[in-house]
């Protein structure tokens, strides 16, 4: 396991007229339905030259593992420098940039939003995902054998490959990425204790949504399931994901309908009907107040995202 050593919360900076962008140096309008990508800085050098102006990625989060060089990186109000083994987690929306010496280089993993939050609502830290709400920068050391560096590097390979389960791969590794992270900082006690518990009654919850979420049912009709008050269980909720139970649960259905419209030839119909939506204007709206795009528009441009990587490899 990775020597962390160093790890710097930045707390967000407020402003606009920054650039946002998809992929870097591409329109946020392309969206990022793909589930992962994985490439180097370098192969972007003739785009940003080694400095990269502060900038946001709306609908995806990114790992970035260095792996040569020096120079210094900008995450939010913060200026850090940059040398191997250096990693930074930014999430969805966050500021950062970097100004590099020739020769730097990164393997930058980025995640859809709705795969990250999938990865991270898997993790059991004993303490929630929520720390991964922030940004952080973590020093590993270079030359880790069976480190992050490990990882990262066959994150790239698997990603470039043709391989069955090579994409699965890239997912898994991402997990144990975060794994590391935040298995580091439960041993240092860096994660703030009883704001962040996946306490028992959340875990009810997670239970319940899990079992009822085609129902749509209200924090009450949870409440009254699992014995609690809505007050108690909206606490626990937000304690453990930053949520509240109706946004929660909303996310749950959402993840089920990008499932089916994914990995299904179901039309538009037949998904709102099985994941509990009874009016089609409703499906709608509900998927893109939290996506950004009508479920036809998502479809088809994650299905466009897997046919351009199946035709790259």
């Amino acid at each position: 396991m990775a020597n962390f050593s160093n790890l710097a919360y930045c707390a967000p900076v407020l402003g606009d007229a920054l650039p946002s962008y998809a992929l870097f140096g591409e329109s946020p309008e392309t969206g990022f339905s793909a589930g992962f990508h994985v490439e180097r800085t370098s192969s972007r050098i003739a785009l940003h030259n080694g400095t990269v102006e502060p900038h946001r990625h709306p609908h995806l989060h990114q790992l970035t593992y260095w792996v040569s060089g020096a120079g210094e990186y900008v995450l939010e109000d913060q200026r850090h420098p940059v040398s191997p083994g250096l990693l930074c987690w930014i999430p969805a929306g966050r500021i950062h940039g970097f100004s590099v010496e020739p020769g730097s280089d990164a393997i930058v993993i980025s995640l859809a939003r709705e795969h990250a939050e999938a990865q991270l609502a898997s993790i059991e830290l004993g303490h929630g995902a929520q720390v991964f709400l922030h940004p952080c920068l973590v020093e590993c050391g270079p030359g880790l054998p069976d480190g992050l560096e490990v990882l990262f590097a066959r994150a790239e390979r698997d990603y470039a490959g043709s391989g069955w389960g090579c994409q699965e791969t890239v997912g898994a590794l991402a997990g144990l990425i975060f794994i590391s992270i935040g298995r580091h900082l439960a041993e240092q006690g860096r994660l703030m204790a009883g704001s962040m518990l996946k306490t028992p009654l959340f875990q009810k919850l997670q239970t319940c949504v899990e079992q009822r979420f085609k129902d749509h049912p209200s924090v009450s009709d949870l409440a009254a399931e699992i014995g609690t008050t809505p007050y108690l269980l909206n606490k626990a909720c937000h304690a453990a994901t930053g949520l509240h139970v109706s946004k929660f649960v909303r996310r749950r259905i959402v993840r089920e309908v990008e499932r089916l419209l994914l990995f299904t030839e179901l039309d538009m119909a037949q998904v709102a009907e099985l994941t509990g939506f009874s009016d089609p204007s409703h499906f709608t709206r509900t998927f893109k107040a939290l996506r950004g795009e009508t479920p036809k528009v998502w479809r088809a441009r994650a299905q466009s995202g897997s046919e351009a990587h199946e035709g790259s490899r």
